[in-house]
């Protein structure tokens, strides 16, 4: 009997740790499974959009700024986009290149593959740095139309900047000119990017630099000083007109 009673207690003890294990091991899977939800709660930006992908598959709608709940991987990938911040390109291919220390043995000379130009309407060389503005105002256009985004948007701003300088001579690009040369530059672009469908809104296309070829770049300015000097001089004898012929006529 006490054999018996012994066995019973033994195989009592044993399931009792059974029965404990198992509340251990459910309490633990559900720590799990929460855990796993709680790695699908991503936090989008204040100047960010979300998109999601559910097994690949994009979903209709665009998340705003706040906390987004999706499904943890493999299930959902959420896709940050930078809708309400300005992003930049700059564009330096055809910036002028370096300047070589001045010797009594050689001249600015330009290489003409190393060297960045373009040309104008009237075949002379010029050096150009732009910066274009511009902000994304259709994610899923921008992240799913084509890609990669920035090589396309650069191809897209540098054949509008050939285009416009290719219909502009020299003199007007340089000076008087360079205004309405940039505006109609973004406005081609600008009509580019909406026929191609890429999501994109340009605030802006800024010249940093627009030079003559580093060759001439002295005798250009020499040109400049002898210009301002002209409207200098004029003035001053229009002034001396308007002050002498009174008095003469009285």
């Amino acid at each position: 009997m006490a054999g018996k009673s012994g066995r019973s207690l033994s195989a009592e003890a044993v399931l009792g740790a059974l029965r404990g294990s198992t509340r251990l091991i459910r309490w633990g899977f559900a720590a799990l499974v929460l855990l796993y939800l709680g790695a699908g709660i991503t936090r989008v930006g204040p100047q960010e959009s979300a998109l999601v992908l559910r097994f690949g598959k994009l979903q209709p709608q665009v998340h705003p700024p706040g906390l987004l709940f999706a499904w943890p991987p493999p299930v959902d990938e959420v896709i940050r986009v930078p809708t309400r911040r300005a992003l930049e390109a700059r564009l330096d291919r055809w910036g002028a290149p370096a300047a070589e220390p001045a010797t009594t043995t050689n001249t600015p000379t330009m290489h003409p593959v190393r060297d960045g130009y373009t040309l104008t309407g009237d075949a002379n060389i010029i050096h150009l740095r732009a910066t274009a503005r511009y902000q994304i105002t259709d994610p899923v256009a921008a992240v799913f139309t084509a890609q990669p985004r920035e090589a396309l948007l650069d191809a897209v701003l540098y054949q509008a900047l050939t285009r416009v300088l290719a219909g502009t001579n020299v003199d007007a690009a340089l000076t008087t000119g360079r205004d309405a040369a940039r505006q109609e530059a973004q406005r081609q672009a600008q009509a580019a990017l909406d026929r191609l469908g890429l999501g994109l809104q340009l605030a802006g296309l800024e010249f940093r630099e627009l030079l003559p070829a580093r060759p001439v770049v002295p005798a250009f300015q020499d040109v400049i000083s002898a210009q301002v000097e002209a409207r200098t001089l004029t003035q001053q004898a229009e002034s001396y007109r308007a002050e002498t012929l009174p008095v003469a006529q009285a």
